[in-house]
């Protein structure tokens, strides 16, 4: 359930960054919404995922290395990226929507298949990890919060500036009535 809430604000949030980029006057205005909405997008589909993989139960303790955890976000803010990068275009055709279907769901597929491959089940007495490691619950919580802060911050944040951006014209409007 948590994972399907993540994934429905995520999805919020990556709408409304998508109107941004589109929205955007300049190239630097465009680049800086194209980032950070890479950034947003791809911490909220990794956090998507990741809840719903440690929904997966194992009747022995689990740990997860915190590093490999980590860089495992890479595929979707990359995926992310490219996705906004063409859906920021005032014109998309066909074809660009039905590549970034492919590429979003390859950038999902490479985080399922790098948890997958970085895992290892072995009998031991006790816990015998090799780096920083994390519980399932503590990691759960703390994902959690993280990816619901910044998918927040990201959605204040396009809604602040499509309210700016309207406030403004209509400033423009009014002074041009005035005059």
């Amino acid at each position: 359930a948590v994972s399907v809430l993540m994934a429905s604000l995520d999805s919020y949030a990556a709408f409304g960054l998508a109107g941004r980029i589109v929205a955007a006057k300049t190239q630097r205005a465009k680049r800086l919404w194209l980032l950070a909405g890479a950034g947003a997008m791809g911490v909220g589909i990794w956090a998507m995922h990741f809840i719903g993989m440690l929904a997966f139960q194992l009747p022995i303790p689990v740990a997860y290395d915190v590093g490999i955890t980590l860089v495992s976000v890479a595929p979707a803010v990359l995926a992310s990226y490219v996705v906004l990068f063409v859906i920021g275009k005032a014109v998309i055709q066909r074809l660009q929507l039905v590549l970034c279907r492919t590429l979003m769901g390859l950038g999902i597929g490479t985080i399922h298949y790098t948890a997958m491959g970085a895992v290892y089940f072995f009998p031991a007495a006790g816990p015998t990890a090799l780096g920083a490691v994390l519980e399932p619950t503590l990691l759960a919580i703390l994902m959690s919060l993280a990816a619901v802060i910044i998918l927040s911050l990201a959605i204040f944040v396009v809604i602040v500036d499509a309210r700016l951006k309207a406030a403004a014209i209509s400033v423009r409007t009014s002074r041009a009535h005035m005059i």
